[in-house]
């Protein structure tokens, strides 16, 4: 609250001070600058707020290299609120000529109740489920880093292409309290509705997700009007690492996860007001796609000693959208 504090304080003075008129007409950004008029390029600061809407995915594979479930979690985020900060460096008009861009993203989420956790087993030989829970998820924490690199490609006064590199940063911490299970009486009998609910009192599950992703990108940049634009952007990529922990509180097991591979996928759209040569207010979408990567996974007992290399592919997997509002001031 006090980094918020801090940055309105700065908001409110940089309001306050005089700003040039923008000359020319088009766009805000098409708009040229005197003959001499310094430095093309500025630091921008950003703040936001928004919320994610998905869930995380915890995977044990039956069979190595294959896609057959032996356990599914899935830690719900339905919704996770955020606040976050923001360091842009660009050029100050973009399609007056190409040039390079950085930019730097931070979020953190409002630890909170964000729904459910379901653990499911298929455990018989005919890959049946067995084993169903039902838990409260918390978040407790949930934190996102972004980096961008580029250049930009000014197509005249008509669209902005930009071509990039990124490094991601995700790590959430979950956990799974109170609730129910339903489990068959033997790991050879499938689940039926005979079966009836168990209860669970206190926390059941610890999970933690830490994401690395680097990937290439494209975005375009359209001016609608004068004060308006849009940017519509995109990633893919096969470059993915994952570390986790899953600490199962009530069996005294902990289980550690290294999963490498899949693929991450991430379309985005801008919309974007300019206003007074300084300013800027935006509202975002998003959707961050993270599929098909597999791993090694270790366990031990509780406090037991030396982890044990488990048989089983260890998994995991993202899904979420992203939607937020921007506001900027350029320095």
């Amino acid at each position: 609250m006090k980094n918020i504090a801090v940055f309105t304080a700065l908001v409110i003075i940089l309001w306050a001070l005089p700003c040039p008129q923008v000359r020319g007409q088009g766009h805000i950004l098409s708009a040229l600058p005197a003959a001499g008029a310094g430095f093309p390029y500025a630091l921008t600061l950003a703040a936001s707020t928004g919320f994610l809407y998905g869930y995380g995915e915890e995977l044990v594979y039956k069979y190595p290299g294959k896609e057959t479930y032996m356990s599914q979690l899935l830690w719900n985020i339905k919704p996770l609120f955020y606040y976050g900060a923001a360091l842009d460096f660009s050029r100050i008009r973009p399609l007056e000529k190409p040039g390079f861009f950085a930019l730097l993203s931070l979020k953190f989420g409002f630890p909170a109740k964000t729904g459910i956790m379901e653990d499911l087993d298929w455990l018989t030989v005919k890959d049946e489920l067995t084993n169903y829970s039902l838990s409260d998820n918390y978040t407790n924490g949930a934190f996102l880093f972004d980096v961008f690199l580029g250049a930009s490609l000014p197509l005249g006064d008509f669209a902005l292409i930009k071509l990039q590199w990124s490094f991601s940063l995700m790590s959430f911490q979950w956990t799974g309290r109170d609730g129910y299970r339903r489990y068959s009486s033997s790991e050879n009998i499938p689940l039926d509705d005979s079966v009836g609910k168990v209860p669970f009192y206190g926390i059941v599950i610890l999970y933690a997700q830490n994401w690395l992703i680097t990937s290439p990108g494209l975005a375009v940049q359209i001016p609608l009007s004068r004060h308006f634009r849009t940017e519509l952007f995109f990633q893919v990529s096969p470059f993915i690492f994952c570390n986790a922990r899953d600490d199962h509180i009530q069996r005294n097991v902990e289980f550690l996860d290294y999963i490498f591979g899949g693929l991450y996928l991430e379309p985005r759209g801008d919309f974007v007001f300019s206003f007074w040569d300084r300013f800027e207010l935006s509202l975002h979408v998003s959707y961050r796609y993270i599929r098909g990567a597999h791993g090694e996974s270790y366990q031990r007992g509780t406090g037991s000693g030396q982890y044990l290399k488990s048989a089983e592919d260890a998994g995991a997997a993202w899904y979420a959208f992203d939607s937020g509002l921007t506001f900027k001031v350029r320095l």
